[in-house]
């Protein structure tokens, strides 16, 4: 996946299919195979986990509004609008927000599509409270740190912003089979960009879910640069298959199949 617009429909793909199981991948649930309501109690218990996080590191928060980066159908968007008084989901899939729209969300909820690399559809300052989880670790690099400068940029003075990103990757292969991998891309990547500049159809991948990295001193860079000072970290089991929720925030790093994932909180200054 190269291009913004190649994600964006891949994703859009991935909630026409089979939207519950493209945000919870537990091998268990997929084939539509997720009741709606389990599906919302993760969202409710993963926000409850996360409340009590923050409030262990001293963070208070302004229960105004809130924003959900990459809702999906909406699972923490609805545990969110029983905190706040008005909680926005925003997502880069309509199919997305039209499975949101069909699980019943409160009044108090929104749902907003973006089919752009940048939040400007939001104006400074939005938000008290931005939370996102199991999101930017399925989006390239130069896209989910321009995602996260836009967090800074909407979160107002005071707010706290956290969210969730893959730091690491323990490659169980030889380093001959990942170098013969990258070639093997590159390759692909190349004929494909030959493809489109002599106007001849370029064959439409299968829906997928791909895993990004997104290093820890990157983000913390950019946080700075946003004037978002870090208050605290901590590493998560988000990228198990079997998360469903069930968030748990450790200060010693374990890797889930092979990615360690990282959890930062900030407060805008």
């Amino acid at each position: 996946m190269t291009t913004f617009q190649e994600l964006r429909e891949n994703w859009q793909s991935l909630g026409s299919d089979d939207p519950l199981w493209a945000i919870l991948s537990d091998p268990r649930a997929k084939g539509g195979k997720w009741s709606v309501d389990e599906f919302l109690r993760t969202g409710q218990k993963e926000i409850d986990r996360i409340f009590s996080w923050l409030d262990e590191q001293g963070l208070k928060v302004r229960y105004g509004r809130a924003l959900d980066f990459g809702c999906g159908a909406g699972r923490l968007t609805q545990a969110l609008a029983k905190r706040f008084e008005r909680c926005t989901g925003v997502d880069v899939a309509a199919s997305m927000l039209e499975a949101a729209r069909r699980l019943g969300p409160p009044q108090n909820c929104e749902f907003v599509l973006n089919e752009r690399s940048d939040l400007t559809v939001f104006p400074d300052a939005s938000f008290d409270f931005i939370y996102s989880s199991i999101v930017l670790q399925h989006i390239p690099h130069p896209y989910a740190i321009g995602y996260i400068a836009e967090f800074c940029r909407l979160l107002a003075p005071n707010g706290l912003l956290a969210f969730q990103v893959a730091v690491d990757k323990q490659v169980p292969l030889s380093h001959w089979l990942v170098d013969l991998k990258q070639q093997i891309a590159s390759r692909v990547a190349l004929r494909t960009r030959v493809r489109r500049l002599l106007g001849h159809p370029v064959p439409r991948p299968a829906a997928r879910i791909e895993m990004h990295l997104l290093p820890a001193a990157t983000v913390e860079q950019q946080l700075k640069q946003g004037a978002v000072k870090l208050m605290a970290t901590g590493y998560t089991n988000s990228c198990d298959t079997a998360f469903n929720g069930n968030l748990q925030v450790s200060k010693e790093p374990q890797y889930y199949g092979y990615l360690l994932s990282q959890l930062f909180a900030g407060v805008k200054g």
